[in-house]
């Protein structure tokens, strides 16, 4: 969406949020309208983070995330709102985590968490609802190891692997729990980083690396899948960077840059995109300048 058009969205979704509030207060036993004030603030927020401007976001956010709490009240039957419920703390955890209110993030997680558990502990042969428990495991393991509250992000991060594992072995169609494996290594490779245990940071990045060749060769199209191939190829270069093997992490990084550089092509106008071929290629060169130097 581009400039004019988000903030058009923004102005037609602010006028209207007055009306939809009135209509509440009339009529306030008919869930359509609370749905569709929920609704409303929710898409501001998403509009309004996509600008940048994080206090009207967050506000937003906020907003619909009190209708969601109320509505779950007046509906504990209502397992589709606690699902919504959940991923409303999950967004607004992943904003402040953005932000640096750790804190603030670590409650949503939980809060998340907490849900997420409920739900699959009532539904365990749904794979939706497993994969958003490994979702809030991943994001508050993530959140506990910026903490440097090593163990609790390993405990996390490792139950969520066991997850998706188990939710694989059912469902070895679904791209999404196998997409959430391949970042449940990534994360718990980062653990394993902070603790000192190269090795085995150097397994999970490995276990990672496969999970995310299948992805890609299932999906060639997908770019999603072929960056994080990329990535993956990338991580596990900082192995022997990790051990001092300055010769041994360049290739691995130049395999790396080369696929990235390859997406690029595909998708020239991602940015996103760009800056991670950027930061790929400033490693490599500081790799070069410190193998260069005397």
């Amino acid at each position: 969406m581009v400039q004019g058009d988000r903030s058009g969205a923004i102005q037609r979704f602010e006028a209207s949020l007055p009306i939809l509030e009135q209509l509440v207060s009339q009529y306030p036993s008919k869930t359509k309208w609370q749905h569709a004030l929920q609704y409303g603030n929710q898409k501001l927020g998403e509009l309004l983070e996509a600008q940048g401007d994080f206090p009207r976001s967050k506000q937003y956010y906020e907003a619909s995330l009190k209708i969601l709490e109320r509505r779950t009240t007046s509906e504990p039957e209502n397992l589709a709102l606690q699902s919504d419920l959940a991923s409303s703390h999950r967004r607004l955890g992943e904003m402040q985590e953005a932000h640096g209110d750790l804190s603030g993030a670590q409650r949503h997680y939980e809060a998340s968490l907490m849900i997420c558990e409920q739900l699959a502990a009532q539904d365990s042969g749904n794979a939706d609802k497993q994969d958003n428990l490994i979702s809030s495991y991943q994001g508050l393991g993530n959140l506990l190891r910026a903490r440097d509250e090593l163990q609790g992000a390993q405990r996390l991060l490792e139950a969520g692997r066991l997850i998706a594992k188990r939710q694989i072995a059912l469902h070895p169609a679904n791209l999404s729990l196998q997409r959430s494996l391949g970042v449940s290594h990534n994360m718990l490779a980062l653990v394993f980083l902070a603790q000192g245990d190269v090795r085995g940071a150097q397994r999970e990045y490995k276990a990672a690396l496969a999970t995310f060749k299948r992805l890609a060769a299932k999906d060639y199209a997908n770019q999603d899948a072929q960056r994080a191939l990329a990535m993956s190829h990338f991580n596990l270069g900082l192995i022997p960077l990790a051990r001092g093997d300055l010769r041994g992490a360049l290739p691995k990084m130049k395999h790396a840059l080369a696929l990235y550089r390859a997406l690029v092509l595909l998708a020239p106008a991602s940015t996103e995109l760009q800056s991670e071929v950027e930061n790929v290629e400033d490693m490599i060169a500081n790799v070069e300048d410190e193998l260069s130097s005397p």
